[in-house]
Parts: structure tokens; C-alpha cells; sequence
């Protein structure tokens, strides 16, 4: 049976056709970014205090946090690092072309990096106690040459990654309210700028605290919100989320690209040498690890249980069908049951992960120049 879906002859978005409304959308945005900001502030003369304590240098306390974070400190700082903008799209996208192998293999990947980065942390703080980042260990093992060049090449990637999350948000103004781009990426990028630039990482741990329990809160009531609302038959499950081949090459492929990314990620070495010690710093990856692996199962689940969705929709000829994959998780603002105050809580939490990742990166990159400036005396 064919569905004659109406096609709008324009734009529904500025106008009533939008999630939520510019106020709504500009007012949230710019409270979260100023309670961010001022977190990053009180984070300056807490940490001072923090550095006289352990006898660390102001300007290499500023950008390393060297020996002052506890566990939990580390862990809710990799989960709110690692909570990026991609959450959004990419384990829905998996789960929807791959099922199970996918819903698994996502948080199994991002499992993976941390992992192992904790099993080695220790030779790495035992070999450099004064680093601030992998670069230095390539310098002192492989010489300067190496160095520059695995410095260009990580500068890229995070600058590159920095660059999407801030992309991300311009999309998300747009989507949610009707607003240009410019309106989302010009505010997450002043604001987390000015917040690190005073306060250096220790204002981006302090906001990581603030943004991995948002997010995490955030999630939960999505997904639960998400469970509730979505109908289908045990026919329609069972297309979903069965194996296929395709689906276990997904698995190994998200297992080793997702591991690399992690592994090179400089905003994770940062925290190596921000732990108080190394057993704070292991648990603390593992601890953050499990928090990040369990919010990318929920996103993973939730484009599962939409796809089923989707296909009893699609055969009644209700809602809009799934075209982009990619865009599965977006399919929880269309439904009928959801809420304003649901699709609000959706823009608030791709916020707090495009804000949470912009300032990390920021700081990180901002570590490997300010090394080298000291090592030189620029």
C-alpha cells in the first residue's frame, strides 16, 4: 500500500513548524553557556588553592592540573570529553544498519581506548612525571623531528573535531528554532573560549563535572521517554534485530576506528597527568569509560527500537520514514506523543556535549602549543 505523504511547499522552521521556540532555544542555550562560564570561573580559585597545596607552578598547573584530580574527577571529565555531538547520530546510525552488532559495537569501542590507555598511564607518568602530553613522550622516545610531526597531525585531528562539534551546533539552532547557524556556533565558541582561557584545564574539569551529570540526566530521561512512547509488533523487532555479517564487519570496524580516535585523542592525555596518582587516574578512566559506553548503549537502543518504529509506521502510513540513517535518533522529536518540554531537554543535551567537547579540545590543544612555547621561551 502506497502512503501519499504531503510534502511541505517550504521551510516549516522559523514558524510554527519548529520544536521549540526562539526563546526557548536562545534563552537555554545561553543559560547553560553562562553557568558553564561561571563554573569555569569559581574553578580558578579553587584549583589555586588546590596547586599551592600539592607545591605546583602556576602556568604548568594551568594547562596539566598535574597530580591534583581524584577518581571521580578524572571519570566525569572522560565521560563529558568523550559525550560529543556524535552521540547524536552515529550509534543510531549503526544499530540501524548493522542491529545488535552495531548497538553493541559502539560501546565496546569506546571502552576499548581508555582501556588500554590506563593499563600503559603508568610507564608514561613514570618515564615523563613532567609532561603535559603524548607529544612529549614521542619527542623524548623518537626524537624532535617525530615530534613536530605527530604534533601537526594530532593539532589537525583535534582542530578538525573541534570544528564539527561547533558545525553541530550551528545545525541544531537551526533544526530546533529556525535561527542561522551562526547563532549556535558563535556563543559555544566565545563562551568556552573565555572560560578555558582564564581558567586553563582546570575550569574544564570543573565544567566536565557540570556537563557529564547533565548529560547523563538528560539521557536517561530521553530514553525513558523514548521506551515509553515507540509501537511495534515482535515481527518488526525481530527484522531489526537480527544478526547479519554485515553487522559483525561493523563491530571490528567501530572496535578499531573508534579505538584510534580515542587513543589519539590529546584531551584524554591531559587527564593521564591530571590524576592525583595512578590508581586514581585507573579507576577514573575505567569509571568514566562505563559511564561513556552506557550513554552510547541507550543511543544504540534507541535507533534499534526506532527502526521497529519506523516499519509500523511506514506499513500504516503514519509519520515521517527514516531516509538518513544518520538521523534515526532525530525521529524521537516527530513522534506524536512527545513532549515540548522532551524536545527541549534534546537541544539542552546537544549543548552540553557540544560544549563539553569544544572545551576540552580547546585546552588540549592549547597544552601541546604552550609546551612548546615554555620549552623555547617565546
Amino acid at each position: 500500500m502506497a502512503c501519499n505523504t504531503p510534502v511541505p511547499d517550504g521551510p516549516v522552521c522559523p514558524g510554527e513548524g519548529c520544536y521549540i521556540s526562539e526563546a526557548e532555544g536562545q534563552g537555554s542555550m545561553f543559560g547553560l553557556l553562562v553557568a558553564f562560564t561561571l563554573a569555569g570561573a569559581l574553578a580558578v580559585p579553587l584549583m589555586k588553592r588546590m596547586a599551592e597545596r600539592i607545591g605546583a607552578g602556576g602556568s604548568d598547573f594551568w594547562y596539566t592540573a598535574r597530580n591534583s584530580q581524584s577518581w571521580w574527577s578524572v571519570a566525569l571529565s572522560i565521560c563529558a570529553t568523550s559525550a560529543g555531538a556524535w552521540l547524536l547520530y552515529t550509534p543510531g546510525e549503526a544499530a540501524y544498519n548493522a542491529g545488535w552488532w552495531g548497538v553493541l559495537g559502539y560501546p565496546v569501542a569506546m571502552f576499548l581506548g581508555p582501556l588500554v590507555m590506563c593499563v600503559l598511564a603508568g610507564k608514561f607518568r613514570e618515564q615523563m612525571p613532567n609532561s603535559a602530553n603524548v607529544t612529549d613522550w614521542v619527542g623524548q622516545r623518537f626524537g624532535r623531528v617525530a615530534q613536530a610531526y605527530v604534533t601537526v597531525v594530532l593539532l589537525y585531528y583535534m582542530f578538525i573535531y573541534l570544528v564539527s562539534q561547533l558545525k553541530t551546533m550551528g545545525d541544531m539552532t537551526a533544526k530546533f528554532y529556525g535561527k542561522a547557524p551562526e547563532w549556535g556556533i558563535v556563543p559555544v565558541a566565545l563562551f568556552t573560549m573565555s572560560y578555558t582561557m582564564i581558567g586553563g584545564l582546570p575550569a574544564s574539569l570543573m565544567t566536565d563535572w557540570i556537563q557529564a551529570v547533565a548529560i547523563l540526566i538528560f539521557v536517561i530521561i530521553i530514553g525513558i521517554t523514548l521506551f515509553t512512547e515507540v509501537s511495534f509488533t515482535s515481527r518488526d523487532w525481530q527484522e531489526v534485530s537480527h544478526g547479519k555479517d554485515a553487522g559483525w564487519d561493523a563491530f571490528a570496524s567501530l572496535c578499531f576506528s573508534v579505538f584510534g580516535a580515542e587513543v589519539f585523542n590529546l584531551a584524554f592525555w591531559q587527564r593521564i597527568y591530571a590524576a592525583r596518582d595512578e590508581k586514581q587516574l585507573r579507576i577514573g578512566f575505567l569509571v568514566g569509560a562505563g559511564l561513556v559506553s552506557f550513554i552510547t548503549f541507550i543511543f544504540g537502543l534507541s535507533g534499534l527500537l526506532l527502526k521497529a518504529n519506523d516499519l509500523r509506521q511506514t506499513r500504516e502510513c503514519e509519520g515521517t520514514a527514516i531516509t538518513v540513517p544518520a538521523f534515526t535518533f532525530f525521529e524521537v522529536l516527530d513522534m506524536p506523543d512527545t513532549s515540548g518540554f522532551t524536545r527541549l531537554l534534546v537541544f539542552l543535551l546537544a549543548v552540553c556535549t557540544i560544549a563539553s567537547c569544544a572545551d576540552s579540545f580547546q585546552t588540549a590543544i592549547t597544552s601541546v602549543i604552550s609546551t612548546e612555547v615554555q620549552r623555547w621561551q617565546l
